[in-house]
């Protein structure tokens, strides 16, 4: 099974290393962690910012820890996830990614599939910091931050900004002009919950984008395919992350971005450990985890992102409250995650036979 992985051999700015290495100061790691030699594989976004953070306390971490090494995995959870769930499938003790970044619908079919380690919160305190609304049951794993997912669009092409999630599947204006994520089934359960459906009857959504299924202009398979495909006009509306289209648009590109007037839909992200991992490696993982989710680190990782940190002791950073209108994040939708990882085998089916083919034909 082949996979993209880049080791951590480029040398880091110094600025960047000696900011977190000023938070890492008194960071010794656990008892026991990498007596051994050690290897491990992150996940994380492929998208700008994402990696930074990480990066940096993974290289103070081997500094301090000349036993370890790790690997980074950059791509996205839609191409990644499944080689991953067919890795744990099929040789469960040997993890395909030891510790990822996961977004909800990943992180809820790795949960129905029983593939996450619980976490041991004795040995990461500041899991204390994350409010307890955003702790998960058994702490398997932390939701560290979130952020809104809305529309996204082509502002040089697109004269009347999107206004509502129906601009989708019913407004004329966007015919053969919309980008989906193939299998990314939450455009169609929002049609299901604003016509009559809902998180367990799905049906509707399908039938309404059956029906509209000449809006769609192309399936993509990653960010950079979702940012070619709006720049150049192949497409000009997306449903997507708000904070990456921000990204996008400060470095140059015409991506303007909606709150619909349903709401933002709230868009969690976790970091995951896979289970079968050995006792060095998860001594090594809780290390990690535990400045991954300090304070410092997740005030970082949000001025880098626009994501929202689950500590909600911490103060915004100022980019990150002046990226959406005041009130813009207070009516948020919240779409039933269990449910879709519960059903995406069946519902994939249906994506295929209901809208895929259309489009393909």
């Amino acid at each position: 099974m082949r996979r993209e992985t880049r080791a951590l051999c480029r040398v880091l700015a110094a600025g960047s290393v000696m900011a977190l290495g000023l938070s890492l100061a008194a960071w010794g790691g656990g008892a026991g962690a990498a007596d051994a030699p050690v290897h491990l594989t992150m996940f994380v976004f492929a998208a700008a910012g994402h990696m930074d953070v990480p990066e940096s306390v993974a290289r103070t971490y081997m500094q301090r820890h000349p036993g370890v090494k790790i690997d980074f995995v950059e791509s996205s959870n839609a191409k990644t996830f499944p080689q991953q769930l067919a890795a744990f499938k099929t040789t469960p003790d040997k993890p395909f990614i030891d510790i990822g970044y996961y977004n909800a619908d990943t992180m809820t079919k790795g949960l129905v599939n029983e593939m996450w380690q619980s976490l041991d919160a004795s040995k990461i305190p500041n899991l204390k910091t994350i409010a307890p609304q955003f702790r998960q049951p058994q702490d398997t794993g932390v939701e560290f931050a979130y952020g809104p997912f809305g529309l996204v669009y082509n502002k040089q092409l697109v004269k009347r900004p999107p206004t509502s999630y129906a601009d989708l599947w019913a407004n004329a204006a966007f015919q053969h002009k919309v980008v989906l994520w193939d299998y990314v089934l939450e455009p169609v359960m929002l049609a299901a919950l604003f016509n009559g459906g809902s998180g367990t009857n799905i049906m509707p959504g399908f039938q309404l984008w059956s029906q509209h299924a000449d809006q769609i202009a192309t399936f993509i398979h990653s960010n950079q395919e979702l940012e070619n495909a709006l720049v150049s006009g192949d497409g000009t509306l997306a449903f997507f992350d708000l904070q990456i289209a921000m990204l996008w648009a400060k470095q140059g590109a015409p991506i303007g971005t909606a709150i619909p007037r349903e709401g933002a839909v709230a868009w969690p992200l976790f970091i995951e450990v896979t289970r079968g991992e050995t006792p060095a490696q998860l001594a090594v993982l809780d290390d990690l985890i535990n400045e991954l989710i300090a304070p410092d680190t997740l005030t970082k990782y949000s001025a880098a992102t626009l994501y929202v940190p689950t500590n909600t002791h911490l103060p915004l950073p100022a980019n990150v409250a002046a990226a959406y209108p005041r009130g813009a994040l207070k009516h948020v939708i919240n779409l039933d995650w269990v449910s879709l990882a519960k059903n995406t085998e069946g519902w994939n089916r249906l994506w295929d036979t209901m809208i895929k083919a259309k489009v393909s034909r």
